[in-house]
């Protein structure tokens, strides 16, 4: 794995609840290098944290109307790092994704993905996703056409 270099003190999450490009990197080369698989230590200001890869969605059917396709558990913060959608079937279909504060319901305030294009028998990462998810928080995902695209998802658990 090559070095990262880790500035001593950054904002992990942004304003638009995006991780900071530094963490970013940091995540993206422990998931490359398979570290992450298997569990480390993250010291942030003097705070240790652990943090594990997993897939936490998937790969899952989406469902007309949409569904709750995964809630991040209490006492955790979730960082994706990768969503996947594909189209098994011989028509495009679209995908619409909510990320959802705890205890609201999904509408146009929470929507990170409003009629995202899968054509048919095409797999596609979806960058748009890499977002935070605090305790509570739900990932809602719908499809044009019941149960007709497959979506997963794979983050960074921190306890």
């Amino acid at each position: 794995m090559a070095d990262i270099a880790v500035p001593r003190y950054v904002q992990l999450i942004d304003a638009r609840g995006l991780m900071s490009t530094p963490w970013q990197a940091l995540i993206d080369a422990l998931v490359a290098s398979a570290e992450l698989t298997r569990g480390i230590e993250v010291i942030v200001g003097g705070e240790g944290m652990a943090v594990n890869a997993q897939r936490i969605v998937g790969p899952v059917p989406v469902s007309l109307p949409g569904t709750p396709v995964y809630t991040c558990p209490p006492a955790r913060r979730v960082m994706i790092t990768t969503c996947t959608v594909s189209n098994p079937t011989a028509s495009p279909h679209s995908l619409n994704l909510f990320i959802v504060p705890n205890g609201a319901s999904p509408n146009a305030t929470n929507q990170v993905l409003k009629d995202y294009n899968v054509v048919a028998g095409e797999t596609y990462n979806i960058a748009e996703m890499r977002h935070a998810l605090a305790a509570g928080d739900v990932i809602h995902a719908e499809c044009s056409t019941d149960q007709q695209l497959l979506l997963t998802i794979t983050a960074a658990v921190i306890a």
